[in-house]
């Protein structure tokens, strides 16, 4: 009986995927530089390492102006700008995408007790986004973490945004 009280208590204390859903815009006052995330974590790297990695990193993990999440069958689609990912089940399930420049990344969203969880994986590395909301739902953060096995550190940064009409 009290393993069974203690899994309705968990259970009842994860997130709720359609409180994220909405119209996100970026809070640039509040978010982290992501230049200085990406040279705090390549600073141990080389010189020519740095200068290319750096490069390509900044290319690649742009930070969005606006998000928009939805609640699609089983499951979650956050679209930004400039990606427009297929939707993922809820649980942990992966997806392929197939993206139409680069190669193929597979992406899972899981629910924990206090954040939704965005994993994308590809050959070159994992970028890991933990969304969080705030206890009035006007505001969300957007904890990131990209590893590399070509990288000796994470690049970590909060982004932060704000409930939006407009996306």
């Amino acid at each position: 009986m009290s393993a069974l009280l203690l899994v309705l208590a968990v259970t009842t204390l994860a997130v709720e995927p359609a409180e994220y859903t909405g119209r996100w815009a970026l809070d640039r006052d509040r978010s982290d530089d992501l230049e200085k995330a990406v040279d705090r974590a390549l600073e141990p790297e080389n010189l020519v390492t740095r200068m290319m990695a750096r490069k390509r990193i900044l290319k690649s993990a742009k930070v969005p102006e606006a998000m928009e999440i939805s609640l699609v069958g089983n499951g979650l689609l956050v679209t930004t700008e400039t990606q427009s990912p297929p939707p993922v089940p809820l649980g942990g399930t992966s997806v392929l995408w197939p993206r139409p420049k680069g190669a193929p990344v597979k992406i899972k969203l899981d629910v924990t007790a206090s954040q939704l969880v965005e994993t994308f994986q590809t050959d070159h590395g994992t970028r890991v986004q933990r969304f969080s909301l705030s206890k009035d739902g006007k505001s969300l953060s957007v904890g990131v973490e990209v590893a590399s096995p070509r990288l000796e550190r994470k690049i970590s940064y909060q982004v932060w945004f704000s409930r939006s009409a407009k996306l």
